[in-house]
């Protein structure tokens, strides 16, 4: 056995006894003898960067001798997940009902659901989630079509690999593969929305239904541009990201007015958000923040990046795509329509003319 292969099954370990990844920080003061192991394996992409932890992603578990008797459960738990979404796909469920179902089954703790809950989570069987290992336990889960799908978490981790494997980076831009450079590959757009939950709060649903205004094609066209910003900001391509978020914004003011019916002075970006806050829909602060993110997406003229300074960093992109679910979560709500009365034509004229002169004689 390799040290690499005691250092995971270690980190792993912990995270069964404790339900939590050990912090990336102490667990590299605890094992410095082995940093320049630790460095290979986080260069390798062995670690998900989430939270500061040295969190194993779900494709890397079945490498580790533990996980032939962690998956046991995760297997029991997906003909209940199966039911759950024939029985009503737009339900969430509760874990007590999942431990419901599972009455009568020796030996498993809420402790041991959680944890298969995760795995589940992880391997992308959940439309939506509350909560989660960190944060006290998950509170209630929405299956989604990939429960109907897969029999095993085993088969839908190795269609995960596949689809990893087969994501080359900017492919979802329409890049062709011969010109596209080597680095870190893109999530598929499933994925990429259940990375979304996790760090912004907000599933493809709430989202959907945030900007439920728009026609539905628009809205889909929307929904895949955000999930592609997001892949290319977590691949280190910084620029697409910013470009997609910042025309996935100008598209969202756009419709947004024209739901409300809302006349544009000029069709661009700029005249838009000042449209959208002078008649109240988006915040002074909001505004503030859009005009930052249309600044940035001018740079998708090469003319526009003139220097290292006039580039688009890291911290620019991810300004930029969380601004998306800033806004969208901001719209303020218009004063409602006034209704139109329904009159005969001519007999209005008539009416006011009678009511007009009947309170003159009265007066």
């Amino acid at each position: 056995m390799t040290r690499e292969t005691e250092l995971l099954e270690e980190i792993y370990a912990e995270f069964i006894n404790t339900g939590q990844f050990p912090r990336r920080e102490y667990f590299r003061n605890s094992h410095h003898q082995d940093l320049d192991i630790l460095d290979s394996l986080e260069t390798k992409g062995t670690f998900n960067n989430r939270d500061g932890l040295y969190a194993i992603p779900i494709t890397k578990l079945p490498e580790i001798k533990y996980w032939e008797s962690e998956k046991v459960l995760p297997n029991r738990i997906l003909p209940v997940l199966k039911e759950f979404r024939l029985e009503n796909m737009e339900k969430d469920r509760t874990v007590g009902e999942i431990e419901q179902a599972l009455v009568g089954t020796p030996g498993i703790t809420s402790k041991d659901i959680q944890r298969a809950i995760y795995y589940l989570q992880e391997a992308c069987f959940f439309e939506s989630y509350q909560g989660g290992p960190n944060a006290g336990g998950y509170k209630t889960v929405r299956p989604r079509e990939e429960v109907l799908r897969y029999s095993t978490i085993d088969k839908r981790i190795e269609s995960l690999k596949g689809q990893r494997k087969a994501a080359s980076p900017l492919a979802f831009l329409g890049v062709p593969k011969m010109i596209q450079p080597k680095g870190p590959s893109l999530c598929a757009p499933n994925e990429a929305w259940a990375e979304i939950q996790k760090e912004y709060d907000c599933s493809k649903a709430k989202f959907a239904r945030q900007i439920n205004f728009l026609p539905r094609f628009k809205r889909e066209v929307v929904i895949r541009d955000v999930a592609q910003a997001f892949s290319c900001l977590k691949a280190g391509f910084y620029k697409p990201a910013a470009i997609l978020a910042g025309g996935a914004i100008e598209e969202l003011l756009r419709l947004y007015l024209k739901h409300h019916a809302f006349p544009t002075k000029n069709k661009t970006f700029e005249n838009y958000i000042d449209d959208c806050e002078q008649h109240k829909l988006l915040r002074s602060g909001i505004a503030h923040l859009t005009h930052a993110v249309r600044n940035f997406r001018n740079f998708a003229h090469l003319a526009k990046e003139i220097s290292k300074k006039r580039s688009i960093s890291k911290s620019i992109a991810t300004g930029a795509v969380s601004a998306v679910f800033t806004i969208v979560g901001n719209f303020e709500k218009p004063l409602p329509e006034k209704k139109k009365a329904k009159t005969i034509k001519g007999s209005g004229r008539i009416l006011r003319f009678k009511i007009k002169k009947h309170g003159g004689g009265n007066g």
